[in-house]
């Protein structure tokens, strides 16, 4: 008899350290995802101020130049209407300037690499989304009963398919300049201390209520 509660003793033991060990591994899934969420949303944030940085930088150094060499080489014949040879000059001149500012913009591309920029954004964009999805979906199924290793099982497959996602987004689409990924994180920064100020008073109202 003793032997025979001694052994449903140890089983209770051993259940109870399951449940535990299953436990724990939930907690780390749903780390796991509130990681991968972070780092998602950093790199969209990333991407989209690169995207917008080289986006402004084509349309100030590029579009915007060029525009106006377009209208001057319009409206300067009307002007020197009286001396056909000096417009002919100047029209020559803005055309060849036109044409190295064209060459200039298809050499640096900044254009394209915007764009390149906005679709690895993208990507990440939904990247966020789905993981957010899933982090809430592990919280509210945190308090049931499951198969916690099933769910370890899906965090490694949705790992995967992220990878597989990024991987495919960033191909061919250059690195980022340095001095945007220190912008990204001086906002995020600022931010964070706005809403920890927030959170501070709002508990002092608290407290005083």
């Amino acid at each position: 008899k003793r032997d025979l509660a001694k052994s449903k003793k140890l089983a209770e033991i051993k259940k109870i350290e399951a449940k535990d060990a299953d436990l724990a591994l939930y907690g780390n899934v749903i780390e796991a995802y509130r990681q991968l969420w972070k780092r998602f949303r950093n790199k969209k944030e990333l991407y989209n101020e690169a995207a917008r940085f080289f986006k402004r930088l084509d349309l100030v150094i590029f579009v915007i130049p060029l525009l106006l060499l377009q209208i001057f080489n319009a409206i300067l014949p009307t002007i020197l209407i009286d001396t056909p040879e000096i417009s002919r000059v100047f029209t020559t001149i803005i055309a060849a300037i036109s044409a190295a500012f064209i060459a200039a913009q298809g050499k640096l591309r900044f254009g394209l690499i915007g764009e390149q920029f906005y679709t690895v954004a993208s990507t990440y964009n939904t990247l966020v989304s789905e993981t957010y999805f899933e982090l809430t979906r592990m919280e509210i199924l945190q308090p049931f009963e499951g198969n916690q290793k099933e769910q370890f099982t899906e965090l490694i497959m949705f790992m995967i398919q992220a990878q597989r996602m990024e991987n495919s987004a960033k191909d061919g689409c250059p690195v980022p300049p340095p001095h945007m990924a220190r912008k990204v994180k001086r906002t995020q920064y600022k931010t964070a201390m706005v809403e920890a100020k927030a959170i501070a008073k709002l508990s002092q109202v608290r407290t005083m209520a």
